[in-house]
């Protein structure tokens, strides 16, 4: 059997460089030929001139000449698929179909390059358009109505005359009320911005009745919506539990705090001789007090960050309370060389306030002036009155200037954030925590707080709204 195959695939290999030639051969040829065509398909002579050539085919209308195309190939597909499942034969099967496969080749041959010369006449006579079922149908459509109006009587043509005009109303009455259902919806959504921006993050934009690009807005508002809630619902409580943290830790911190202060002034007061030993002594009598003092302010701060204060408003005079509390502070002041330039209202100005609030917002900016100030400058103190033009009120402003002994290197607003002091070095004995409890409670007593800085120039400005 094997030595059967073998003679019978020896008999056929010669042929094989015969067929490779022919196919070869018949590629350029088809080819050649195939360009020739699309060439003669140009123009014909006719009596000594040269003219377009149009067949009875090339009149068909487009639509159905890219039907023919769509047809035939699909058809030719199948045909290839079918020969392709049964041509695995053997002997004079495997001839027979190889030949019924050829000649089918030949005849979608000569269709399609039918096709193709109609396409390329249709072409170079720009007959593509002109012959189509669409441009047609709009001729007959234009000539019917121009026709209609030519040839109609005058009541018909004022029959059609009122008729557009009634249409064209009510077309531009439903153009009108879809524009306004539009606008008001986006009306809706812009709303739903500005209260998202006013800070109601929860706030969802209703997506009823929304379509197309303002149902797309809407969903996306409210997406920013929600990440924004979410994001500031997780800083609230990242917040809390910072400031839980520290009330926390300074509790526990202050009760052998308390016992460490205690005892220390117990050793006071014994009669100690050594004079080594009592500087010892004092060294941890002020660092405990210092350490008693930042507990303090750890525990306010994390307070007023919380809103976790009582608040009890009165009506004082401001500037007598602010001549008092600098009296505690004179003799500090002049410690350290600073001299005090008043600028105050001979006439009593009221605020209504938190009294023991403003007076540790203000005990902090003179405890600011008392250790950073340069020694022997001068600290200006302004008062004055004004009206503010967007509430309509009248507010009394107080201004408190200094020269400060460091260079300042860091922005105002970074000066009023928790732990941060102008001196770098962390040479002197603050916290950094003064101005920002300054700054917040004066807030949490409607005040605003401003802080600037020019080169070495400290200035505050506290405001508050005047009280008849």
């Amino acid at each position: 059997i094997f030595r059967t195959a073998a003679s019978l695939y020896n008999q056929e290999d010669p042929f094989f460089l015969i067929w490779g030639l022919a196919l070869a051969v018949s590629v350029i040829v088809f080819l050649v030929t195939f360009v020739f065509m699309t060439k003669i398909e140009r123009v014909v002579v006719f009596e000594g001139k040269k003219a377009l050539r149009i067949e009875k085919c090339d009149r068909i209308w487009i639509e159905f000449y890219i039907l023919l195309w769509a047809f035939f190939g699909i058809a030719f597909m199948l045909l290839l698929k079918e020969f392709g499942g049964v041509l695995p034969g053997s002997g004079n099967e495997v001839y027979s179909i190889a030949s019924a496969l050829g000649a089918s080749v030949f005849v979608f041959h000569v269709i399609f390059s039918s096709l193709y010369l109609c396409g390329i006449r249709k072409l170079r006579s720009k007959m593509i358009f002109k012959q189509s079922v669409i441009v047609w149908a709009f001729k007959k459509i234009k000539q019917g109505a121009l026709e209609t109006y030519d040839n109609g009587h005058l009541v018909s043509r004022t029959w059609w005359d009122i008729k557009g005009i009634v249409i064209a109303f009510l077309f531009d009455m439903a153009v009108g009320a879809f524009l306004y259902i539009e606008t008001k919806d986006r009306q809706n959504i812009v709303e739903g911005i500005e209260r998202i921006k006013s800070g109601d993050f929860a706030h969802k934009v209703s997506t009823q009745h929304l379509h197309g690009d303002n149902l797309i807005l809407a969903n996306s508002v409210n997406s920013i919506g929600s990440s924004i809630h979410q994001a500031v619902e997780t800083s609230m409580k990242d917040e809390k539990m910072k400031a839980d943290l520290i009330t926390n830790v300074s509790h526990d911190i202050k009760t052998p705090l308390t016992s460490i202060i205690n005892y220390v002034d117990l050793i006071k007061r014994e009669n100690i001789e050594d004079e080594k030993i009592r500087s010892y002594v004092q060294v941890l009598d002020a660092k405990s007090q210092r350490l008693k003092q930042l507990t303090d302010d750890l525990v306010e701060a994390s307070k007023i960050s919380s809103g976790n204060i009582s608040l009890q408003f009165e009506r004082i005079n401001f500037v007598e309370f602010i001549n008092q509390v600098f009296g505690e502070f004179a003799e500090k002041f002049e410690s350290r060389g600073l001299k005090l330039v008043k600028d105050m209202p001979s006439v009593p100005v009221f605020i209504k306030v938190d009294s023991r609030h403003i007076f540790r917002v203000i005990e902090n900016l003179y405890n600011n002036i008392y250790k950073y100030a340069l020694e022997g400058t001068r600290v200006y103190l302004n008062m004055g009155t004004f009206e503010d033009e967007a509430s309509k009120k009248t507010r009394v402003f107080l201004a408190i200037k200094n020269i400060s002994a460091q260079p300042l290197n860091v922005s105002a607003e970074e000066l009023t954030e928790r732990f941060v002091q102008g001196d770098e070095s962390r040479g002197s004995e603050g916290s950094g925590l003064g101005l920002s409890i300054a700054k917040n409670l004066t807030k949490s007593i409607e005040g605003d707080f401003e802080l600037q800085l020019d080169g070495d120039l400290f200035k505050v400005i506290l405001t508050f709204d005047v009280c008849e």
